[in-house]
């Protein structure tokens, strides 16, 4: 059989809305309490623009730039092809590589001491 829900009022949702507020005060206060500062929106902003200029950037050279004659001047504000397999491949490997890293330093600190025996 199954459980039945109890309709939903406003007195519901008032209640539901003020736990969702109490948890967000705590969550808030036990990690700092301190929302983005100017600084930090800044920084987010910065971040998104470059992403998305590089995405259309390498979207552009990877599809578009093939379809468009050789001797066209906008090739030239474009790298060789040879580039496009390269670039993502250093990238991934240095990706691949800093994240190792993180778990083997991760790992070596939460290592717990052996203790010597005589």
């Amino acid at each position: 059989m199954v459980p039945r829900l109890a309709p939903l009022s406003s007195r519901t949702l008032i209640g539901s809305c003020a736990r969702v507020r109490k948890w967000s005060r705590r969550h808030q206060q036990s990690c700092g309490g301190d929302m983005a500062t100017g600084t930090d929106l800044l920084v987010g902003a910065g971040l998104v623009a470059l992403s998305s200029v590089l995405f259309i950037y390498y979207t552009l050279w990877i599809i578009a730039l093939p379809f468009i004659d050789a001797e066209h001047v906008i090739h030239k504000y474009f790298l060789p092809r040879e580039y496009s397999v390269i670039i993502p491949l250093v990238a991934g490997l240095v990706l691949v590589f800093c994240v190792g890293l993180f778990v083997v330093f991760v790992m070596w600190k939460s290592r717990n001491p052996k203790k010597k025996t005589d």
